[in-house]
């Protein structure tokens, strides 16, 4: 299979773009290969995943690109990569959704596993933070990282840890 070059090693931008206008011909049974097509939801879009490609292209594979949140048509296939749904929640993280856009867990889980803050779905706060509120979370969230909590350290809801108090460094 021929590499496409035309989208090949590229980056586009992260919200509103779109194929639809451009022949399926110029995508037709090649590989794109390294790109990012990675689509950010934004609020009021009607859905998570945006159909950017043309219609009716087929016999394309997506090696090693970007996807998330990008519909992926029928006859074609995705080689490494990643293609999942995500969207920014109350706390104003970025957490990966199912296909009916409800949390599964947050993209950072790895993070807040070591600050021992819940990557619980339910645990999302209910009203939508604040820059404010975020930059709090994110200062506290570094501290209890650097502060290398003990595995018996229960974790914390997401809320709750806006009532620590930020340490001078």
């Amino acid at each position: 299979m021929a590499q496409n070059e035309k989208y090949s090693y590229k980056s586009y931008p992260y919200h509103g773009l779109s194929f639809k206008d451009q022949p399926a011909g110029d995508f037709d049974n090649s590989e794109i290969v390294g790109s990012g097509f990675y689509q950010e939801y934004v609020e009021g879009d009607a859905s998570v995943v945006k159909d950017i490609f043309p219609t009716g292209m087929t016999g394309v594979t997506f090696k090693d690109c970007n996807l998330d949140n990008v519909l992926v048509p029928t006859g074609n296939t995705v080689d490494g990569g990643t293609n999942k749904n995500i969207k920014v929640q109350n706390d104003l993280e970025d957490w990966f959704v199912d296909g009916s856009d409800k949390p599964i867990e947050p993209l950072m889980k790895e993070m807040r596993d070591k600050a021992k803050i819940s990557s619980l779905p339910k645990d999302i706060p209910r009203n939508k933070w604040t820059a404010e509120q975020r930059l709090k979370y994110e200062q506290v969230q570094k501290q209890r990282i650097d502060d290398e909590l003990p595995a018996t350290t229960r974790d914390i809801k997401p809320d709750d840890i806006l009532k620590e108090i930020v340490r001078d460094n």
